[in-house]
């Protein structure tokens, strides 16, 4: 069984000496949590008809998707813009989210893109 990568990285900067270095773990599956750069599904009243990134022109071009392409590896986009936008009652999606994290994923978090200037302080 893998050991967390958190385990390895604390046994690292704790227990290694200045000439070792801790050892690489390649992720074997990707979640990208986000906002609507992460993914958004199809709204019309906004223009929007994929079910990928937006900004992007189609779905393998979206961030997400290039670095899925990139590691090689399953990748699952999340939207949790709901962070960002109301992170007093995000609570239960950071709960969901973390479920599906194992030692294995790698997690990348991408956020405040729709956050302005007045909700700074609260982000």
């Amino acid at each position: 069984m893998r050991k967390p990568l958190v385990a390895c990285v604390l046994i690292a900067l704790t227990g290694c000496g200045a000439n070792e270095s801790p050892p690489k773990l390649a992720p074997t599956s990707v979640l990208v949590l986000g906002d609507s750069l992460t993914i958004h599904g199809i709204d019309a009243s906004i223009g929007w008809y994929g079910n990928w990134g937006m900004a992007a022109s189609s779905a393998d071009k979206d961030f997400a998707h290039l670095l899925q392409s990139s590691l090689g590896v399953p990748m699952t986009p999340i939207n949790i813009a709901i962070i960002a936008q109301d992170p007093d009652n995000a609570t239960g999606t950071i709960q969901q989210v973390s479920s599906s994290i194992d030692a294995g994923t790698l997690v990348v978090i991408q956020l405040g893109a729709l956050v302005t200037s007045a909700d700074i302080s609260d982000f």
